[in-house]
């Protein structure tokens, strides 16, 4: 495989297209490695996709980061402050996801890197939390290798048709 040039930067509402693009790819690629559903995010238009980033994802504490190889959007993550009062102390990592011609080459690391460094210009951030699909090594070792520690597993923390599927959490100390 041929290593890729990637650009990391923040997403914002001209790249609301590609982002529901590769949201959409995520959730059909990865079912069992979400909170969301292909179902539930597909009936949100691109013009919906574009008011989120003008009004949700447009701030320090609340930001959506892509992974570029030339114009192409091959990865995602997203990171947000926890709401309540008594966690605001804490940001959560979330949609963690690298296009499959992408993957192996360091595009996830990158990803979450910049969510971290992003957390941590953050005033009042003290530590990051995520949620991942139990069992995949994948996720795992990346967590893991930049610092993550699993503190918990979740039996059924998610539930597709009749299945059910572990989550493990995890968080870093910043």
């Amino acid at each position: 495989m041929q290593p890729i040039s990637i650009l990391i930067r923040s997403l914002g509402p001209a790249d609301a297209a590609s982002y529901r693009a590769c949201r959409l790819e995520a959730l059909q690629d990865r079912p069992t490695a979400f909170g969301s559903s292909y179902e539930e995010e597909s009936s949100q238009t691109v013009d919906d996709v574009r008011r989120r980033f003008e009004t949700e994802w447009n701030r320090d504490d609340n930001i959506l980061f892509g992974g570029f190889a030339g114009e192409a959007l091959v990865g995602t993550t997203g990171l947000s402050r926890a709401g309540p009062m008594k966690r605001r102390h804490k940001m959560i990592v979330w949609g963690v996801y690298v296009a499959p011609p992408a993957r192996g080459q360091g595009v996830a690391r990158r990803l979450l890197e910049a969510a971290i460094a992003q957390a941590g210009s953050v005033p009042g951030i003290a530590r990051l939390e995520l949620t991942m699909e139990h069992g995949n090594l994948a996720a795992q070792t990346l967590y893991e290798g930049c610092g993550f520690h699993r503190w918990g597993t979740e039996p059924d923390g998610i539930q597709i048709g009749s299945d059910c599927y572990a989550e493990d959490r995890m968080s870093l100390k910043l």
